[in-house]
């Protein structure tokens, strides 16, 4: 367990002890918060402060837990070329690691963008009209309303109307929603980011934490919910849900490791979608093994030619 030290405006000096994996700016920024709120008030002269609050060491020992879990469905190097770059940072991730999670959140989804069913959602990354109407294009109330608690409910009648959209960015229908990819990648951004705010909230996250732990936590909210992912972290999770969002959340942090591996992970490089991205040097050395006979040529790449008679 790490121990840091900290010393307040004031000048008295305080030691935090916090759970093993806590750096020392997630420390600090716990610390200013209970010093800010008065916290530490009644703490006496070489009293020792533990410094994280309960919820956010369950969070962090939960997070830490994924280490021995299986990767299950991961997303590829190509499906997070072709997937269109993200333009907002999310907390500490920056827009190449969230452009990553989209494609995770994509992949996992597995539906073209301009599709919609109530099994899997809204578009490529399985919105629902919750989300929508959180992101001001549904109209207050639309949900409560037309569809209430029931899961089940074909919400894409109800969404065909257009008098339950807000025409928000000149979306007036459930058809215009769908064929724009651009403003699902943008809106599903700003799930992520509003499920950053709900976990911070809930005291599971400062927003600054190593991507490989913040990852994890902000595609979960983003897909259950902040307190779905509290409870998650406290193991009182719903059994029907526990496994998805550790399945996710394992993913997530797969994610983010593999745009590392792809562009060094410092920022500096975008992102550009790509389509048919295919390693031909590594299907030419599998062809070329299988055949046993390195004298044979591997094919030969081009557009396919007709034969004249």
């Amino acid at each position: 367990m790490p121990t840091f030290s900290f010393t307040a405006p004031n000048g008295e000096k305080f030691n935090v002890n916090a759970p093993n994996g806590t750096t020392e700016t997630q420390a600090r920024t716990i610390f200013d918060q209970q010093y800010n709120t008065g916290a530490l008030n009644q703490l006496g002269i070489g009293q020792t402060l533990n410094g994280l609050s309960t919820t956010a060491s369950q969070t962090l020992n939960k997070v830490a837990s994924l280490s021995s879990v299986a990767l299950t469905n991961p997303v590829r190097a190509a499906q997070v070329l072709k997937q269109l770059p993200a333009t907002i940072s999310v907390g500490s991730l920056n827009t190449q690691q969230v452009t990553s999670l989209l494609g995770q959140a994509a992949q996992v989804v597995n539906q073209p963008f301009n599709v919609a069913s109530v099994t899997k959602g809204i578009g490529c990354f399985g919105l629902t009209p919750s989300n929508l109407e959180q992101q001001g294009f549904l109209k207050p109330g639309t949900v409560s309303q037309f569809l209430g608690n029931n899961a089940s409910a074909d919400f894409t009648k109800i969404l065909q109307s257009p008098a339950v959209w807000t025409g928000k960015s000149g979306i007036a229908s459930l058809d215009s929603f769908l064929g724009s990819q651009n403003i699902q990648n943008i809106t599903q951004q700003n799930i992520m980011n509003v499920g950053l705010s709900g976990i911070k909230s809930l005291g599971l996250v400062t927003g600054n934490e190593p991507a490989q732990q913040l990852s994890a936590l902000v595609q979960g909210a983003a897909k259950f919910g902040p307190a779905a992912m509290a409870d998650w972290a406290k193991g009182l999770a719903s059994p029907n849900i526990v496994g998805s969002i550790t399945d996710l959340a394992k993913g997530a942090q797969f994610a983010v490791g593999l745009v590392s591996k792809l562009f060094g992970g410092g920022g500096s490089r975008s992102i550009t979608p790509t389509a048919g991205t295919v390693n031909r040097s590594a299907v030419d050395n599998a062809i070329i093994t299988f055949l046993g006979n390195s004298k044979i040529p591997p094919p030969r790449y081009g557009p396919v030619k007709r034969d004249s008679q």
